[in-house]
């Protein structure tokens, strides 16, 4: 049935399409435990002090939460040396920034994010009537504040800016922090959204407040999903000159903020919530820096090794371009795929001109089918789409000439056999060396026996072997 009076806006928004979650991938899988890294979600939370306070929460879930609401605006305007009246509260840091695209925002205006960032921007700018304009990374994958200066107009109304980046990580150079608030239009606002502030050096970060204490239009985001650890608490803060705050409380529903959250989210602002944030968090970053000199080190070594590479981000309905990226064809899906080949087929040539290219194996793999459905949606139904996966310079030559019936299961043992290893009896678990006559388990049992096995579980195995709890 078709849908009457949606908003013409409405259509050129793209809902958010999130992955599977904890629970369906134990089950397909037969699982009991399963870390998710997607969502950059914190695995070592939430912590005691918060479940503590929580928990006396839930008996009070029939009043709104006032106090808490009121106590949480105090403490964290207390950590930034400004009064309460300061800060505001919303479900997220989602729920707060789409609630300052509704303050100010409105048909017309134009507004400019980062090409590779967090996409909400994007659409709660769209659902306002906003034009976006999007403006590229450099070649480290860093914004450049001269380059969203060079865009900006009488039209801008926000300038979206994730320090650090989600993705990429990056930060701005905070030297040209200051050059760019002043170079803002007299009606334009900058959003700064530190969500992974507390993960990053301080000493690297622009004072984002000394702008706002100033006078300068401009609004600290943050939440408290990442670092403290309560992302289904779904509470985030802006902290911005009082008179805005005014007018982003009158645009934004009352008590927009849960009990139980507010209630976790004051236990973590207090010294012994703050000491408990500190220690998971140092281990987080601890983890982080060990994961870098590891991977340097293992890259410096002269053992074989597998390197993984991810080239172009293609799961956004539209694609992320670059500077690079053609204009040949009308869909910019299909421009993004152009760009796409053609760097990856640069890349390996580069490869191919090294002095260890003779010692490489490049394993090209497709992770699934495209998910932009509106560019598949006049494919047959009866048509297989399938993934791309392609071995060069590999150290076996294949026997198998035909396409092979495989899951992600086979290609580790055919990316080991292809660097030169021996597999004996061409399996490992449940995976089989392709390069082999040897039948995959789907060749030999079929799918839809597969995906029932899988989904099966064993209790001898879960607690004896793999330990889960």
């Amino acid at each position: 049935m078709e849908v009457k009076g949606i908003r013409h806006e409405a259509f050129d928004c793209e809902k958010y399409v999130s992955g599977k979650s904890m629970e369906d991938v134990m089950a397909d899988y037969g699982l009991t435990s399963v870390v998710k890294l997607g969502s950059n979600e914190n695995m070592y939370g939430p912590y005691d002090v918060a479940l503590n306070a929580m928990g006396e929460e839930v008996k009070k879930l029939n009043i709104y939460p006032e106090k808490n609401y009121i106590k949480l605006k105090k403490v964290v305007g207390e950590k930034f040396g400004v009064d309460g009246d300061w800060v505001s509260l919303g479900h997220g840091a989602g729920n707060v920034l789409d609630e300052v695209a509704k303050t100010l925002l409105e048909d017309g205006d134009e507004v400019l994010v980062p090409q590779q960032s967090y996409r909400l921007y994007r659409e709660i700018s769209k659902i306002m009537g906003a034009k976006v304009i999007e403006v590229p990374l450099n070649d480290n994958y860093t914004m450049e504040l001269k380059d969203f200066k060079e865009k900006l107009t009488d039209k801008t109304k926000i300038v979206w800016i994730c320090n650090p980046n989600n993705p990429t990580g990056s930060v701005i150079d905070k030297d040209t922090f200051d050059d760019f608030v002043e170079a803002l239009p007299e009606k334009c606002w900058l959003v700064i959204d530190e969500a992974y502030a507390d993960f990053a050096n301080p000493d690297d970060l622009p004072d984002v407040m000394k702008y706002i204490k100033a006078g300068k239009q401009v609004i600290n985001i943050r939440t408290f999903s990442k670092y403290y650890g309560l992302a289904g608490g779904r509470i985030g803060y802006l902290v911005a000159n009082p008179e805005f705050v005014n007018w982003y409380d009158t645009v934004s529903e009352p008590f927009n903020a849960n009990r139980i959250g507010l209630a976790g989210a004051v236990a973590l602002m207090s010294e012994e919530g703050q000491a408990e944030c500190k220690k998971y968090g140092d281990k987080m970053i601890a983890d982080r820096e060990m994961l870098n000199e590891e991977l340097t080190k293992l890259g410096s070594t002269q053992n074989k090794f597998n390197f993984t590479l991810a080239t172009i981000d293609c799961h956004t309905p539209d694609g992320f371009t670059c500077s690079n990226c053609p204009n040949t064809y009308k869909n910019q899906y299909e421009n993004i795929y152009a760009c796409q080949s053609k760097q990856v087929s640069n890349f390996i040539k580069w490869c191919q001109e090294q002095e260890w290219y003779t010692n490489t194996t490049i394993v090209l793999v497709g992770d699934h089918p495209t998910m932009a459905q509106s560019y598949i949606k006049d494919i047959p139904s009866t048509y297989q789409r399938t993934t791309y996966n392609c071995f060069i310079n590999s150290k076996i030559e294949t026997t198998q000439i035909k396409n092979r019936q495989f899951t992600h299961m086979d290609m580790y043992p055919t990316t080991l056999a292809a660097m030169g290893f021996k597999i004996y009896g061409n399996k490992l678990g449940l995976g089989t060396n392709l390069f082999s006559k040897l039948p995959t388990v789907i060749e030999k049992y079929g799918l839809d026996y597969i995906n029932e096995e899988v989904q099966k579980s064993s209790e001898y195995l879960d607690e004896n072997i793999y330990q889960f709890k």
